[in-house]
């Protein structure tokens, strides 16, 4: 056997010279062990300070792509076991082998079943559970249902409902979990959470390579099955197919290439608004997913900012499924302050003022309302706008502090819009 690179991830300061015992104590002896253990293998080992890894950095994740083994140090006070796992080189081979290389598969389902066994975590856990749903679709084995059901009750210990979670790995994890199972209604409801939680690109990254990886694999086992006739997929399952194309959107957005920078044809986004349910009560704030698409130079034809929203649940009566908005009508487009994701477009769909188009859009990234901003602002320099652009400003209208988005305009009309809490 040939030399193994490991690297020791410490996520902790226990191998520093001035922590406190016991704290530096087991931190000491577990690199002293380590270290010994390596070197009688003959194998070389790296000890990473996890607090000082940017996962932005092509460096620091060849660090982790070219390991054989990462060993995690989460030595606390508590002395909880440490946990060891093979890093993905199976998982990985696997994949490059087109799902095929069953081999490689078997063996990091072993390595992630030792994990889970000697630290029972959900992170381990939901590895296991992946990688155990590519090789089948039974996943009410023993062993699968036996993970699922220790999953569910880790997720309980750290919050009794999906809003309660706060971490963005707790909530992917809750993600994975439904979308394994398919129970795409709550995988949907995770995967708006993720997404205001406002991750890190290479955090999406990780979770859907995850999903492809079993979408892949899932997609080989039905070519092999005898033809049967087609299925069709459920509105829950189309949304969850959006979310994927969403945040995929997101992780291609963020490559260095120029032509990915620049604003797709059609891109996915949320149209954050009210509406109307067909028993004629109103739900306020909620996210639709729409797809928007950018219509320059058609001819004679009017350019045309169209959205597209998706088919949902039958209980929303939304008035349009095809929203049309006329260029010339568009009299401002304001970035959102606390989400760079996020603006806020003002229309007149004719010269009444009542009939007027308020939209706040989320875009699955900062670089996609960046390439948006960018595309308007050259079609905005070719038109000739008389009035003077809106000024914005933000004020306390309660003491149960809801901001209003007052927007003033030459005219003697002022409006008045209550914006999601997170658009202050």
């Amino acid at each position: 056997m040939g030399s193994l690179k490991v690297v020791l991830l410490t996520e902790s300061n226990s191998l520093a010279e001035n922590a406190a015992l016991p704290y530096k104590y087991y931190g000491h002896i577990l690199r002293e062990k380590i270290l010994a253990i390596t070197e009688e293998l003959h194998y070389r080992c790296e000890c990473v300070d996890v607090h000082k890894l940017d996962f932005q950095e092509h460096e620091s994740v060849n660090k982790f792509l070219n390991a054989d083994i990462v060993i995690m140090d989460v030595t606390n006070q508590d002395r909880r076991p440490t946990f060891m796992y093979q890093k993905g080189n199976r998982e990985n081979k696997f994949t490059e082998s087109f799902c095929q290389d069953q081999d490689s598969l078997e063996k990091a389902i072993d390595w992630y079943r030792r994990g889970f066994a000697a630290d029972p975590n959900i992170y381990a856990g939901i590895n296991l559970l992946f990688l155990l749903a590519v090789r089948t679709d039974d996943l009410k084995n023993s062993e699968a249902y036996r993970i699922i059901i220790q999953l569910n009750a880790l997720l309980g210990k750290k919050g009794r409902s999906l809003r309660d979670l706060t971490d963005y790995w707790d909530v992917a994890t809750y993600f994975e979990l439904h979308a394994v199972q398919r129970d795409w209604s709550k995988a949907c409801l995770a995967a708006l959470h993720m997404y205001l939680l406002n991750p890190p690109i290479w955090y999406l990254k990780s979770t859907i390579n995850n999903l492809k990886i079993l979408h892949q694999a899932t997609r080989m086992r039905n070519q092999q099955k005898p033809r049967e006739q087609p299925s069709t997929s459920s509105d829950d399952e189309d949304v969850y197919s959006f979310w994927i194309d969403y945040f995929s959107d997101a992780i291609n957005s963020n490559l260095t290439s120029n032509e990915e920078k620049e604003l797709p044809a059609q891109v996915p986004i949320l149209v954050c608004d009210n509406y109307e349910k067909n028993d004629g009560t109103t739900l306020k704030n909620v996210y639709v997913e729409s797809h928007l698409q950018l219509n320059f130079h058609t001819g004679s034809e009017p350019e045309t900012l169209v959205i597209r929203t998706l088919e949902k649940q039958k209980q929303k009566q939304t008035e349009e499924s095809v929203r049309t908005i006329d260029m010339n009508s568009i009299r401002s487009i304001i970035n959102v302050k606390r989400d760079n994701r996020s603006v806020f477009l003002y229309a007149y769909e004719n010269a009444e003022a009542f009939l007027s188009v308020e939209l706040q859009i989320f875009f699955s990234s900062a670089e996609r309302r960046t390439a948006f901003n960018e595309k308007m602002s050259k079609y905005r320099l070719q038109t000739s706008i008389s009035e003077v652009e809106p000024k914005f400003d933000v004020s306390d209208l309660d003491k149960l502090n809801q901001k209003f988005l007052i927007v003033g305009k030459q005219t003697s009309e002022t409006m008045h819009r209550n914006l999601h809490k997170n658009t202050n």
